[in-house]
C-alpha cells in the first residue's frame, strides 16, 4: 500500500477524507497528524492519484505528497544528518535536470529541536552542494517533510502532482501598504495555483466590487475593469482612468448592459446566497468572450455543506465548463471556482 499525506482546512477535512476515499475502494485514512493534515493508504500509485485529483478536481483537499520513507528522530543534534541521510537513500526520485526546492513541517506536538527554516535551509544547501539546482519560487520538484513528535516523513514528488506548489498547500503573501482588502489574497491564490495567465485579456467585469480589492488585482494584469458595486470603491483606485465604476446592483446593472458589451473575465466574489450567486453568475454568461473565464467564490453555510455546493457546482454547469473548483488556503467558508462558457 501506498502512502500519501493529504491537507485541508481544519473544519474541512473529513469531507476532504470523504472525497478521497472515493477515488478507490482500497483508500483508506491511516490517522490523523492534526485536524487539516492526514495520511491515507492507498493501493494506487502517488501520481496516479494526483491525475484523478487533477482531472476531476476535488473541492477540499487542498494539497498532497507521497510518503516514500518514515524514520524516528531522536530528538538530539544527530536528527539533521539522519533525515539527509534518509533523502539520500531515495534521492533516485530526485532529478538534477530539474530545480528543486525543500518544504519542511514541524507540527506543533513535536518535541524536536529542529525548526523548519533550518530543515529548509540546511538541506537545501547539502544538494546544493550535490550538484542540484534550487527555486524556492517555481520549483519543478519538492522534498517534503513533516515531523510529528519522533516521526518524520519524507517525501520527493514533481511540484505539479502536490496540487500546490505551497507546503501545506498554504499559500502566503505578504501584506502591503496599498492593499485594500483580505480578499485581494483569494483572487492572487487562485491566478497562481490554477495558472490563469490574465495578460491573455482586455478587460474585465468584476460584480460587487467594492471596496476594490480584486479591481486592484486586475489592473496589475493592465486590464480595463468595469466595477459594479453600490458601496463606494476605495479612495486609492475610484479615479483610475482604466476603471469604469458602476454604483448599483449587478441585477440592475444587467438589465442595462448592451447586448454587444463582452468581457475577457468575469469576476464574483460576493457575500450572498450560494445558489443565488450563481444564478447570477447565469445572467452574464452571453457576456463572457469565447475563450474568456470567469472567478466566483461560492459561500458555503455552516450546514449543508456538501448539497449546497454540489448544487451550486450543477447549476454553474448548465451555463459554464467548470475548469477548476477547490476551497484555497485564502477561502473561509467558501470555495473557488473558475468558469469557461459553454458557448
Amino acid at each position: 500500500m501506498n502512502k500519501i499525506v493529504f491537507t485541508s482546512q481544519e473544519n474541512s477535512c473529513t469531507f476532504a477524507l470523504n472525497e478521497l476515499e472515493k477515488i478507490s475502494e482500497h483508500t483508506i485514512l491511516s490517522k490523523w497528524l492534526k485536524p487539516g493534515i492526514g495520511i491515507l493508504e492507498t493501493d494506487k500509485p502517488f501520481t496516479l492519484i494526483s491525475k484523478i485529483i487533477i482531472n476531476k478536481p476535488l473541492l477540499f483537499t487542498r494539497h498532497i505528497f507521497p510518503i516514500l520513507k518514515t524514520i524516528e528522530i531522536n530528538e538530539d543534534e544527530n536528527d539533521l544528518d539522519l533525515i539527509i541521510n534518509s533523502i539520500c537513500q531515495i534521492k533516485e526520485f530526485l532529478k538534477k535536470e530539474m530545480t528543486f526546492s525543500v518544504q519542511a513541517r514541524t507540527l506543533d506536538q513535536t518535541k524536536s529541536n529542529l525548526k523548519k527554516f533550518d530543515l529548509n535551509l540546511n538541506i537545501s544547501n547539502y544538494f546544493e552542494l550535490q550538484g542540484y539546482t534550487l527555486d524556492i519560487k517555481n520549483p519543478k520538484q519538492i522534498i517534503s517533510i513533516i515531523i510529528q513528535d519522533k516521526l518524520c516523513y519524507i517525501g520527493i514528488s514533481e511540484s505539479k502532482y502536490n496540487l500546490s506548489s505551497w507546503a501545506g498547500g498554504e499559500h502566503r503573501f505578504k501584506y502591503l501598504d496599498d492593499q485594500i482588502s483580505r480578499s485581494e489574497f483569494k483572487l492572487m491564490e487562485a491566478i497562481d495555483t490554477f495558472k490563469i495567465d490574465l495578460f491573455n485579456y482586455r478587460n474585465a467585469l468584476d460584480l460587487g466590487a467594492a471596496p476594490g480589492g480584486w479591481t486592484k488585482i486586475l489592473l496589475n494584469y493592465k486590464l480595463k475593469i468595469t466595477a459594479v458595486d453600490p458601496a463606494n470603491l476605495n479612495e486609492s483606485i475610484k479615479n483610475n482612468i482604466n476603471i469604469t465604476y458602476h454604483k448599483e446592483l449587478a441585477q440592475s446593472y444587467i438589465k442595462k448592459l448592451n447586448k454587444s458589451e463582452i468581457f475577457d473575465c468575469i469576476v464574483n466574489d460576493m457575500r450572498m446566497d450560494a445558489t443565488y450567486s450563481c444564478n447570477l453568475m447565469g445572467l452574464f454568461v452571453d457576456h463572457l468572450s469565447k475563450n474568456g473565464i470567469a472567478i466566483i467564490t461560492i459561500k458555503l453555510p455552516h450546514s449543508n455543506i456538501l448539497k449546497i455546493a454540489d448544487k451550486s457546482l450543477t447549476m454553474l454547469n448548465k451555463w459554464y465548463d467548470i475548469l477548476n473548483a477547490r476551497q484555497l488556503f485564502h477561502n473561509r467558508s467558501e470555495i473557488t471556482v473558475v468558469l469557461k462558457s459553454k458557448k
